[in-house]
């Protein structure tokens, strides 16, 4: 086999490979990001509750009880919200809509655990007041978010199953054209098992660097778009999105590419060796 034929053989290997794990990788970091969005959103949801303060009827009673609930356990903010606010969560566009009294507050806890601590912490300073939680459309915006996430997950198992298949069988036909190289090592007396090792560690290599390649490039991609979708983060913060949870799987993937070719092109070389021991 000729020089040519052995440098196309590993451009062809490197390339499948490249592309086989940037596709799986954007797969991964796209599973990962719908995931956390999905948990956060969904918690975000149900610690959202608005508080209508009825009593005191007197000015500034709404910031009072905002003021109060600050300070409770359990609650992340709490603020007073402006008739502007509550027209456009109402829908009334009237110019006369009473004061309402209404106070937007936001918890870590389920609103169902954190409502009756508000009412009983408010109760406690004289203000009456009644607790709403999300509704019922939280739970089935949650519940489609959940659903969402699940299928991104799906997807990366789907990319992550045929980057499987398509490495191997690239560092197969990598071995398969080293076919003259390999028999004339063997028929120099090489051991069998160490010319094997040789084709599998030059795949494996090229695997590896390859994998890295599309994984760093899925990274570079994930970075991209983070800082095009908030451009006001300075590159400290945009650089925090890439957790060791985030990290590592690209890691594993490119370090997957590089096992998954080297064993490609070992059961490539040993059929290759059996054949000719066949013919002779």
């Amino acid at each position: 086999m000729n020089a040519l034929g052995a440098s196309r053989g590993g451009a062809a290997l490197f390339w499948a490979c490249a592309i086989a794990c940037f596709v799986a990788a954007c797969a991964a970091l796209g599973a990962g990001a719908a995931q956390s969005a999905a948990s956060v959103w969904a918690r975000g949801l149900d610690g959202a509750l608005t508080v209508r303060v009825m009593a005191p009827d007197r000015p500034g009673a709404a910031e009072a009880a905002a003021a109060l609930l600050r300070r409770t356990p359990g609650v992340s903010s709490a603020r007073a919200m402006t008739q502007e606010r509550a027209r456009e969560l109402i829908g009334q566009e009237a110019l006369d809509l009473p004061e309402l009294r209404l106070i937007e507050v936001e918890s870590a806890q389920g609103s169902a655990r954190i409502a009756q601590v508000l009412k009983t912490a408010l109760a406690r300073a004289g203000f009456e007041a009644e607790v709403f939680g999300p509704g019922p459309w939280a739970e089935a915006a949650a519940a489609a978010a959940r659903r969402l996430a699940r299928l991104a997950i799906a997807a990366a198992a789907i990319s992550g199953g045929a980057a499987a298949l398509i490495i191997p069988l690239a560092a197969r036909a990598r071995a398969r054209q080293e076919r003259e190289t390999l028999l004339a090592w063997l028929e120099s007396g090489a051991m069998p098992s160490q010319a094997f090792g040789i084709v599998a560690r030059r795949a494996a290599y090229e695997g590896l660097a390859a994998g890295f390649l599309g994984s760093a490039a899925a990274g570079a991609l994930a970075f991209g778009l983070v800082a095009g979708a908030a451009p006001s983060l300075n590159i400290t913060e945009r650089l925090t999105v890439f957790s060791p949870e985030v990290i590592g799987p690209l890691g594993v993937i490119a370090i997957l590419a590089g096992l998954l070719a080297g064993a490609g092109a070992r059961v490539a070389a040993r059929r290759l060796w059996s054949e000719a021991e066949g013919r002779a």
